[in-house]
């Protein structure tokens, strides 16, 4: 790919990240994509075949940011570090609520391509994660990185359907980290 499709293929991303900001996924549609990009319809699934797979790029370009935040933290002990990295998280999909149900949409996609940056996207949000658990052996941190992100999941999904608060989502990860390190 030359820079100018290089070019192309991040400004369609970047668009897509916006319109994630605002809408659900049943709410972006690959027109309004092509409107906001000043693009053609074909311009855009040259470089994605399918809603699914521009929007796991756009998930993937979405949390880019968050390894660096997860590395910045303060925190000096495991049980701190991975409660903070893990409230970070939660509080990212405060800001920016609809993410979440493109999260949940793109997670049983079966578009190969959106598979495929879906899963590079979980990969490199349980490296984050592992980070703050840096002092503990491989194993034992895969497992509670495991562990949290269920109790991450499950607490988002009531949080995304109104039946908690994104405090009780936090106080959810903050019980499982002192579970899981005491």
């Amino acid at each position: 790919m030359n820079d100018a499709a290089r070019d192309r293929r991040a400004q369609i991303i970047q668009v897509a990240v916006r319109l994630m900001q605002r809408r659900s996924y049943d709410e972006v549609q690959m027109r309004d994509v092509t409107v906001e990009a000043g693009m053609a319809i074909a311009t855009i699934y040259r470089y994605f075949g399918s809603k699914d797979h521009l929007l796991a790029a756009g998930l993937l370009e979405w949390s880019q940011r968050f390894p660096q935040d997860v590395r910045r933290t303060e925190a000096t002990t495991s049980l701190d570090e991975l409660e903070e990295s893990y409230r970070r998280a939660a509080r990212s999909f405060e800001r920016y609520p609809s993410f979440y149900s493109h999260l949940e949409r793109l997670r049983q996609t079966s578009d190969p391509a959106a598979a495929l940056l879906y899963a590079e996207f979980a990969t490199r949000q349980n490296e984050a994660f592992g980070v703050s658990l840096r002092r503990l052996r491989p194993e034992r941190r895969e497992r509670i990185v495991a562990v949290m992100d269920a109790v991450l999941d499950s607490s988002l999904r009531e949080w995304s359907r109104g039946r908690k608060t994104i405090a009780e989502v936090i106080a959810a990860i903050d019980s499982a980290a002192e579970l899981l390190l005491a």
